[in-house]
């Protein structure tokens, strides 16, 4: 990684990327902040304030709020959002410094 900025792309890549390939494999895409949190800590992703990560990508409407700690990930297909995601300038406006 050549610095800061490129390692939160490269995480923020890698989370999108696992709750994609995840909510294909189980026909869902609804994830708890449990299942979240546990798919970054087995992907080796993080974030220096995950809650506040999550809470930004929820913003952006790349995560959905459904409820209680229950988030609809937005970008399951190949949607507009997950096209705004793959631009490298898009995602490290995404990506704020406190992340």
């Amino acid at each position: 990684m050549k610095d800061w900025t490129t390692k939160k792309v490269y995480h923020f890549d890698r989370f999108i990327g696992e709750l994609k390939r995840q909510g294909n494999s189980k026909g869902s895409d609804l994830f708890s902040i449990q299942e979240m949190r546990k798919i970054a800590t087995e992907n080796n992703i993080q974030f220096d304030n995950f809650q506040g990560f999550i809470d930004y990508i929820n913003e952006q409407n790349l995560l959905l709020k459904k409820g209680p700690g229950t988030f609809q990930l937005r970008v399951c297909g190949c949607g507009a959002s997950w096209q705004l995601v793959i631009n490298e300038n898009v995602k490290l406006a995404l990506i704020p410094e406190y992340l």
